[in-house]
């Protein structure tokens, strides 16, 4: 077990971010006043995007629950077979992980002077889109390896060797 953590925390310090980042937060209303529209956006950014960093796994969570449910009503409650009930299951995982995009699909804008918005916009977009897509990419990757590791430990406590499988119909 003790090997398993050092490599969870290697595997977290190389990912680690190593340029940290200067981030003016709107509670702070006079220092973030007194910031360029750049700035602001920028700021406004980054302070919005760290929350996809949690979008993979809720995503995954959502889209599998939403399947299973569906899966399990489908067969439990209107009795139809698995193959007849497979699509729409996935129509239930998929909709499980749009409505998560979506509920993470929200931005907070400060009031900003009118003839300032179409800046804003812009810088924000940018940094945005940006900072959404590392964010998201990190997360993935971390699920990932996490899930590669609980399987790899799982197989690797699983003792296969009384069980012989042929999956040719001619096996004895």
């Amino acid at each position: 077990m003790t090997k398993h953590l050092t490599l969870l925390l290697f595997i977290g310090l190389a990912w680690g971010q190593s340029d940290l980042d200067e981030l003016a937060l709107k509670d702070n209303i006079i220092g973030y006043q007194n910031l360029s529209i750049k700035e602001k956006a920028v700021n406004d950014a980054k302070a919005d995007a760290i929350k996809w960093l949690a979008y993979p796994p809720l995503a995954l969570i959502g889209a599998g629950g939403l399947a299973t449910a569906t899966f399990f009503i489908g067969e439990d409650i209107f009795d139809m077979s698995d193959e007849s009930i497979l699509f729409p299951s996935i129509f239930g995982g998929s909709l499980g992980a749009v409505g998560t995009y979506y509920l993470f699909d929200k931005r907070d804008l400060e009031i900003i002077k009118t003839e300032d918005i179409q800046l804003y916009e812009k810088f924000y977009s940018e940094e945005f889109k940006k900072r959404k897509v590392k964010n998201i990419i990190t997360s993935s990757g971390v699920v990932g390896v996490t899930a590669l590791i609980g399987a790899w430990i799982i197989l690797s406590s699983i003792d296969m060797s009384g069980y012989d499988a042929c999956f040719d119909p001619r096996c004895d």
